[in-house]
């Protein structure tokens, strides 16, 4: 037999005896999972075939592992106490999730204030708990700061009785209360008159220029786009509002929100 075949074979090296629970340990040589027994590694860098010694096994082929085997009854006993501290972890986890988020409350207060990371610091002293998910938040009514008063239930699901927090559940909530709050403008393809406020802009290079998103609102609040290679910084600044002429381009979900893209937009007074 080659070295090189030996290498890819199973070899039993040793098995100890059974211990008091009738567990054996037996002592293997296995082929590296890594090489597959080759003892050298290969693989594509930069356009070229590289190589070298493979270091899942430092070039030997195989590795040396213990392997124990156990009676199914001792496999029963064990399969027990894993499940016994399975649950002492979950309920652990679940008193600490409960006291971080408020669960046993029927509410919770998250921040609304325009920049909340500006205030972070004096929100982290004032009690408050930040997530990825909620934001800022108080387990209590915060009069010092705006807030929205979000119910426990809307981000929480009782799993074997226990309640954990689901913010799949709650953005899911939060994405139906959005788009309920705006709506599409008018027709694709009619031109129409409006209102509208800037609320922002985005300038972005292309191979073709400089160009520039706006966002805008009408006065019922609904979401509007303008994706143009036209420059407004000099006649529309952002919070001010301009009477226009725009075609409808498209209506599309953005962000969770209704909006509807415009083309064509003409300033009827500056």
């Amino acid at each position: 037999m080659s070295l090189n075949s030996d290498r890819k074979t199973v070899k039993i090296l040793k098995e100890s005896k059974p211990d008091k629970n009738g567990t054996v340990t037996i002592t293997k040589q296995v082929p590296c999972s890594r090489c597959g027994g080759t003892g050298t590694y290969s693989f594509y860098a930069m356009g070229q075939r590289q190589g070298g010694v493979c270091f899942g096994c430092n070039g030997k082929g195989f590795n040396v592992i213990n392997e124990k085997i156990f009676t199914p009854e001792y496999r029963k006993k064990l399969d027990q106490q894993n499940e016994k501290r399975r649950l002492k972890k979950r309920n652990e986890d679940n008193k600490k999730e409960v006291e971080r988020y408020g669960l046993n409350n029927e509410y919770i207060y998250v921040v609304t204030e325009p920049d909340t990371y500006l205030i972070k610091t004096e929100l982290y002293y004032a009690g408050a708990t930040y997530d990825s998910n909620l934001g800022w938040f108080f387990k209590r009514d915060e009069k010092a700061y705006k807030t929205k008063r979000v119910k426990v239930a809307d981000f929480t699901n009782l799993q074997d009785g226990l309640k954990w927090v689901d913010f799949e559940k709650y953005n899911e909530k939060v994405r139906e209360q959005q788009l309920e709050k705006t709506d599409y403008v008018s027709e694709v393809g009619q031109r129409i008159e409006l209102e509208l406020k800037l609320i922002q802009k985005f300038p972005f290079e292309t191979q073709w220029g400089l160009n520039f998103v706006y966002l805008f609102q009408d006065t019922k609040g609904n979401r509007l786009a303008w994706k143009t290679s036209k420059s407004l910084l000099d006649v529309w600044p952002v919070e001010e509002t301009r009477h226009v002429k725009a075609t409808i381009k498209s209506h599309e979900i953005y962000n969770n929100h209704r909006q509807t893209a415009i083309k064509n937009v003409k300033i009827i007074n500056e």
